[in-house]
């Protein structure tokens, strides 16, 4: 139908344009790095541009049957990302631990889990403006892959538990309340739930993953 092609056409488009973007950020960021005052920021520029173009080519991934993803190289590359976004913000003093199970694989893309992530330490991270510690463990429990990202911030209000993976719902102004919902969404897809929770016994929160392994 016309419809449906225009659609496919813009979206085409928006990735094409969106690519050139990214091209451009790259360009910029070698210019900056021959400024040894702004390598680090560089380095972040250029990581934020690769990430974009793996995010943009998710969408032209349609013909991969059943892709997987090493977890720990998920987990690794969503802290790299989310530490360069969090001192962008001006928030210092995050720190981030692991405890990774070895050869721990999921199905799905792994830009996909990524986001995931990404979303989940970006979260963690701004709950935690004077610093603090995220901890991140991943484990094979019986016939599921379990994934724990917990924070030793303030936690979160017993009564807006129940709406935290809303969209558009956010206990800060600041924020647009699509990060948790995107979490969701994406882990429901494929195949998993997330719960959220306050720390037993400690401070802090609680995001935990369960996708069959």
């Amino acid at each position: 139908m016309p419809e449906e092609r225009d659609a496919d056409l813009a979206l085409d488009g928006l990735v094409h344009d969106l690519s050139n973007v990214f091209q451009t950020i790259l360009e910029s960021a070698e210019l900056l790095h021959s400024d040894e005052h702004w390598i680090w920021l560089a380095r972040a520029l250029r990581r934020s541009a690769v990430r974009g173009q793996r995010l943009v080519d998710g969408y032209r991934e349609t013909n991969v049957a059943a892709p997987t993803a090493d977890l720990q190289t998920v987990v690794e590359d969503a802290i790299e990302f989310a530490a360069d976004v969090l001192r962008a913000l001006r928030i210092t003093g995050v720190q981030f631990r692991r405890d990774l199970g070895a050869g721990l694989r999921l199905k799905g893309n792994p830009t996909t889990w990524e986001r995931v992530l990404f979303n989940l330490l970006i979260n963690a991270g701004q709950a935690m403006p004077k610093g603090g510690v995220v901890d991140v463990r991943t484990r094979l429990r019986e016939n599921s892959v379990e994934i724990t990202v917990a924070d030793n911030g303030p936690g979160i209000p017993e009564e807006v538990l129940p709406q935290i993976f809303q969209p558009r719902f956010s206990t800060s102004k600041s924020r647009s309340g699509l990060g948790l919902h995107i979490v969701e969404s994406l882990v429901r897809k494929n195949g998993g739930t997330v719960q959220a929770a306050n720390r037993a016994g400690s401070r802090g929160a609680e995001f935990r993953i369960s996708v069959p392994a």
